[in-house]
């Protein structure tokens, strides 16, 4: 869950969010995307993020969780 938020506030705040939604809602649709010969994959978004981070807030709220009953 804190992974696909930050995910998002990255893609919203470099203004590819639209991008990011077409891709996935195409790949659920499809399960591929149709690519001409020279084109850049629609799949790339360009953005990148450190995922670690977003496992380690995960896994502090859940020790928080079971641990120490909550907020």
């Amino acid at each position: 869950v804190v992974g696909g938020i930050m995910a998002a506030a990255i893609s919203l705040w470099n203004k590819k969010l639209g991008q990011v939604i077409f891709n996935i809602l195409m790949q659920f649709t499809t399960g591929q995307f149709k690519i001409e010969e020279g084109e850049k994959s629609p799949l790339s978004s360009g953005l990148s993020f450190p995922y670690g981070i977003a496992i380690m807030i995960g896994t502090c709220i859940a020790y928080w969780f079971r641990y120490r009953g909550g907020f």
